[in-house]
């Protein structure tokens, strides 16, 4: 074999070779890469649809978020909103409706509630303190009341002390002159009763009270006078 010449020993291994199986497996390996190609591209297909139809959903939700998001007449009755504040809100709401969703109207209110909140606290820190000034107020006056509801009380008991010895010294008066002034009775008018010593008898004037003082004392002084001349 040796000696045979190199053209016919390559001519006698082309002729050996058996090349079906190899390309019967090319043919396979091709037919494999075609189903493949042809699965892949239907799961891309279906992923395709499933994205698309989740991006749908997913519009239609956020559709339904704005809509839950745009402030409504019933957010308004809720957070008791004046309509001059309802009408500031609807307008920023036209000109930009992404930044004044329900949210932003919520927190908002919430800021302006807090705010009320720290100037109502303020104000009831300054009630308090005025609470508690009247009350030290309160306080002293009561104490200065009791004080001048003391005095008052000595000066009545005073004035009552000097009373009774007026009026004690105006009896005696009375009785050294001879009067005597009987009460009357039920329904009847009371009476001056001038006594005199020296002569037998009294002398008596039923006081009417449409009597002047001046009339009753110059009756009184009259007889008491008749009685100091007798």
């Amino acid at each position: 074999m040796l000696d045979e010449a190199p053209e016919t020993l390559i001519l006698s291994a082309i002729e050996g070779f058996e090349t079906q199986p190899d390309v019967a497996s090319i043919g396979r390996i091709n037919e494999l890469a075609n189903r493949v190609n042809e699965l892949w591209q239907e799961e891309e297909n279906r992923l395709e649809t499933e994205v698309s139809a989740l991006e749908n959903d997913l519009r239609a939700e956020l559709a339904e978020i704005d809509v839950i998001k745009r402030p409504t007449n019933a957010v308004f009755e809720q957070l008791h909103l004046q309509n001059d504040a309802i009408a500031l809100i609807l307008r920023r709401n036209a000109e930009n409706p992404e930044k004044n969703d329900v949210f932003s109207v919520i927190n908002e209110q919430k800021a302006l509630l807090d705010k009320k909140k720290i100037l109502l606290a303020k104000q009831l820190s300054e009630l308090e303190s005025r609470i508690a000034q009247m009350r030290t107020t309160e306080m002293e006056l009561t104490q200065r009341e009791a004080e001048l509801a003391e005095q008052k009380l000595a000066a009545l008991q005073t004035n009552t002390s000097s009373n009774m010895d007026l009026t004690t010294m105006k009896i005696m008066l009375f009785k050294k002159f001879g009067i005597h002034i009987e009460e009357g009775e039920e329904g009847k008018n009371d009476k001056i009763v001038i006594f005199n010593e020296k002569r037998s008898g009294a002398k008596t004037l039923e006081v009417d009270p449409k009597f002047l003082d001046y009339f009753i004392s110059n009756y009184i002084w009259e007889h008491v006078g008749n009685n100091e001349e007798a």
